[in-house]
């Protein structure tokens, strides 16, 4: 599983605190992880700690997001065989943590919001409290991945009926119900995910990935593309993307596959 036919270098600004980010950069760890499940999964983040992997898992009747964890930090070979589960909305399409680990967001493609949910201990689902949402119908439907912003104030949805990811002000950090759109939506990717100062967003569709640089942080009106790359190997149905262990590492979900596979800098 190798990165292949490399299409636009360009000068990649921000990133990782300092640190930023080219695709050329990457190479494949050996290690994936394979999910076995009877639901189909969309959406994939990383904790920010690096002990487990959040997924979301499509159902018309009863959704849920999954916790696998991982005895090394940020090291995809050692995720656990089993998950913890918890109920959520149906329909997820996307799924993140807020970089804390004391909220976790998930999309309702159905019915067209975002839900979000506090925990009283970081990155423990068991302790999931109230859902809150958010309707998305004032920009379009069909909403794929979610994002929100290392300080909570800002969070990133893509919809599916536009092609776009829309950038929305959250009055009550981490509270989705206080959300506002701000006017801005960019065409990034179906699925992205950002460095960790918000500099630049990695994205993806089914068989590629793409760079876009921020010249402002966490703004997706300043991004402009730098890169992509067509991936080798058998990736047809990407449906997650996560950054993490200060950009360090990329975790990438191919849903015909069921498997996670992670890639180092």
């Amino acid at each position: 599983m190798l990165w292949s036919k490399i299409a636009g270098a360009g000068g990649f600004v921000g990133g990782g605190g300092g640190n930023p980010i080219s695709l050329t950069d990457f190479s494949y760890s050996g290690s994936s992880r394979t999910i076995t499940d009877t639901s189909p999964i969309y959406g994939l983040d990383v904790a920010g700690n690096g002990l487990s992997l959040l997924l979301g898992m499509y159902s018309s009747f009863s959704g849920s997001i999954r916790k696998y964890s991982l005895t090394t930090a940020w090291d995809l070979a050692t995720a656990s065989g089993t998950a913890s589960q918890a109920s959520f909305s149906p329909n997820i399409t996307g799924c993140c943590w807020s970089d804390d680990g004391m909220y976790v967001y998930a999309t309702d493609f159905n019915n067209n919001r975002v839900y979000g949910r506090p925990l009283s201990v970081a990155w423990d689902l068991s302790t999931l409290g109230t859902q809150v949402q958010f309707s998305l119908a004032g920009q379009g439907s069909q909403p794929y991945d979610v994002n929100i912003s290392s300080d909570g104030s800002s969070l990133y949805v893509r919809l599916g009926s536009t092609g776009l990811t829309y950038q929305y002000t959250l009055s009550t950090p981490y509270n989705v119900s206080t959300a506002s759109y701000t006017g801005k939506s960019k065409n990034l990717a179906i699925y992205q995910t950002f460095t960790a100062d918000g500099s630049q967003v990695l994205g993806s569709n089914s068989t590629s990935v793409f760079l876009h640089d921020l010249s402002t942080p966490w703004d997706i009106s300043t991004s402009v593309r730098t890169g992509s790359l067509v991936l080798s190997g058998s990736f047809t149905t990407i449906r997650g993307v996560a950054l993490g262990n200060s950009d360090l590492s990329l975790y990438i979900f191919d849903q015909s596959g069921a498997t996670v596979y992670q890639y180092n800098r």
